[in-house]
């Protein structure tokens, strides 16, 4: 896994040991793992083991030619798929026609014209400044080095 990707995901999803109820009241734990038991507890060890999991599924939703993308823009795509899923993710059919296209100043335009970026608006602008400029961005890695602080882990990578 990319790496900046893993940083990405904990600045958006948080890091956490113990399962809690999210924002809609879905249960979940380590980097935006939903749908488990309330009181489950994890190791680091098996939070960035599902990590890897859920980003290898939510790069499934990426076709061939997506993986051709600058990294910046793939790990926007991917942000996008491990938050809404498959389904949704390849839903921006306007979004994806452009980015097939190089022209990533109209997907990220796109993509603020839909419910998503209505839903999850500083996520969404994230994610559309990361396409928009082919950037990683700094916001992320300082997030993640301040969410894993938290969690007691010193190393970022």
């Amino acid at each position: 896994m990319d790496p900046n990707i893993r940083i990405m995901l904990i600045a958006e999803e948080g890091y956490a040991f113990k399962a809690y109820p999210d924002q809609d009241g879905i249960w979940t734990i380590g980097v935006g793992h939903a749908r488990v038991t309330p009181g489950l507890v994890w190791t680091q060890a098996q939070i960035e083991s599902q990590l890897v999991t859920d980003v290898n599924t939510a790069q499934r939703a990426l076709t061939p030619w997506m993986l051709k993308l600058p990294a910046p823009v793939i790990g926007a795509c991917t942000g996008m798929a491990f938050q809404m899923g498959a389904k949704g993710f390849l839903s921006f059919h306007d979004t994806l026609a452009a980015l097939q296209h190089a022209q990533y100043a109209q997907a990220a335009s796109d993509m603020m014209q839909s419910e998503w970026a209505k839903e999850t608006p500083a996520r969404a602008v994230r994610m559309a400044t990361m396409i928009r400029t082919v950037a990683w961005l700094p916001w992320h890695a300082q997030e993640a080095a301040l969410i894993l602080k938290e969690a007691g882990i010193s190393d970022a990578s």
